[in-house]
């Protein structure tokens, strides 16, 4: 088991192994969620910054902060039908 400690800051650092082992980057968004009394993160897929206004976004024509594709997905309307067989 791998121990971390939180900083002054609020701030932990991921073990090397873990960090490794999910292929994660410096500059990667992590979700926090409380499940079962537990933290948990998950890594994040954003859409970049210069394509985050594809979608509804309360009429601003682009958004202040990235975007969690799971996030975008939710807010956007299917314009297109899907195609039939």
């Amino acid at each position: 088991m791998l121990t971390t400690r939180i900083s002054p800051k609020k701030q932990i650092t991921i073990p090397s192994e873990i960090f490794r082992g999910l292929g994660l980057e410096i500059g990667d968004y992590l979700q926090a969620i409380i499940e079962g009394g537990k933290i948990v993160f998950s890594p994040q897929k954003m859409i970049p910054k210069d394509q985050a206004w594809f979608g509804r976004n309360n009429g601003r024509k682009w958004r202040k902060k990235p975007l969690a594709i799971s996030e975008w997905a939710e807010s956007t309307e299917r314009s297109i039908p899907p195609k039939s067989l």
